[in-house]
Formats: C-alpha cells, structure tokens, sequence
C-alpha cells in the first residue's frame, strides 16, 4: 500500500485519481499545479469530504470555497491527531474511511509504516490546502 499525496502528475498510472485543483475548473484535467489522490488514499479522507461539501459526488466535479476548506483543515488535523494516537487499525475505525473491502486489512498488516505514511500524507494535504488558499479563493475536486 502506497499511502502518499501524488503533487507530480508524471507518477500518475491510469486515470483512478482524484484531482485537487486550484481554483475553479477550466475544462481541463491532469493540471500542472493540482495535486493527486488515488482512490484508496482518498477514500481515506472522503468521509470528511462528504460532510462539508454538500455537493460533493464521488464521480463529479465541485468547487469548494476557502471557507469550507477551512472547516475541512479542522478535521483532517483531527484525524492525524487520532491517527498518531493509535495504537493499531481498531483505533482508527471510525475516524479513518477505508474505501475498499480489502483496504483495512491491508493496512493493518504493516500498520506502522501505513500509520506513517497516512500521517505524512495528511500533513502534506494540510500544507497544500493552507497554501493554495492564499492564492486562490477555492479549490476544486475532480472526482473519478
């Protein structure tokens, strides 16, 4: 399991990625300065997504403003605050979605080298977000 937020879209294999693009989309996938989640990994986060975004669809594409961002910050640092805390897969279940049937068994096994890696991402998600906020009123998720 590779448990990593995807800022080269050069590393991209096939086209099961979510996009996070600054700004508002423009009729144009795959952009130079969005960021990328494939689907496991942001099936890690889509919960908090589907909370503050009300029109959010998992296969659509939706502009989010820098308010709701910043509601959406306030957890994801929540979730790595819990995710730092846990001890093992247990812990997470119900802060952490595991998007598929197998992606919680898969984490378990290597529990502490996933833990790292999904704190790590997190951060990075958080950084990115912060960031871009200061240059663009919103952000926008290109769904599958």
């Amino acid at each position: 399991m590779m448990i990593q937020l995807i800022r080269d879209k050069e590393k991209l294999e096939g086209t099961a990625y979510f996009e996070l693009l600054p700004g508002g989309y423009k009729n144009k996938c795959w952009n130079e300065k969005s960021v990328f989640l494939d689907e496991e990994n942001f099936g890690f986060v889509e919960r908090i997504i589907e909370e503050w975004v009300e029109k959010y669809d998992h296969y659509s594409f939706v502009e989010v403003n820098a308010q709701r961002w910043e509601g959406i910050v306030g957890q994801l640092l929540l979730m790595r605050n819990r995710v730092h805390q846990a001890k093992t897969a247990d812990e997470m279940d119900g802060h952490v979605g595991f998007f598929f049937a197998d992606t919680r068994d898969s984490f378990a096994k290597h529990f502490d080298q996933n833990k790292q890696g999904l704190e790590t991402m997190l951060y990075d998600l958080v950084e990115w977000i912060r960031k871009t906020l200061r240059e663009h009123e919103r952000i926008s998720i290109l769904g599958l």
